[in-house]
């Protein structure tokens, strides 16, 4: 019985830092002139720094966005990066790697590019 309880008291303490473990870290694809990166980050309070950055030689665009997300169900979801902003990434898990999903990012980036795609870990 004490087993079993302290593991539960365990399992509850640890899983905070166990989800986030499970994100963290640096992302990249490219799929030729396109090049698309993440990186995840742990932040205070349970949330994630997430930085994306996206550029290409053909169209010609690039263009960043750094902001904080939290666990929202099985995703990550960003925060709009200022006030008024209305962008915002959702982050799954894809095998190995993570998947981007935008919404209503073009002000990072422009029309040219885009922050979806899917990345595999570094």
């Amino acid at each position: 019985m004490f087993t079993r309880a302290t593991i539960i008291v365990l399992c509850c303490f640890a899983s905070p830092a166990f989800a986030q473990s499970g994100w963290v870290g640096n992302y990249a694809s490219r799929h030729g002139p396109y090049s698309l990166s993440a990186k995840i980050s742990p932040n205070a309070g349970g949330t994630f720094k997430v930085k994306v950055e996206v550029a290409s030689q053909r169209p010609s665009c690039m263009g960043e966005v750094e902001t904080t997300a939290e666990m929202k169900g099985s995703e990550l979801v960003t925060q709009p990066a200022e006030k008024g902003d209305e962008c915002r990434l959702t982050i799954s898990k894809s095998g190995t790697g993570i998947t981007l999903k935008e919404d209503k990012c073009s002000t990072w980036h422009g029309a040219a590019c885009e922050f979806s795609g899917s990345l595999k870990r570094r």
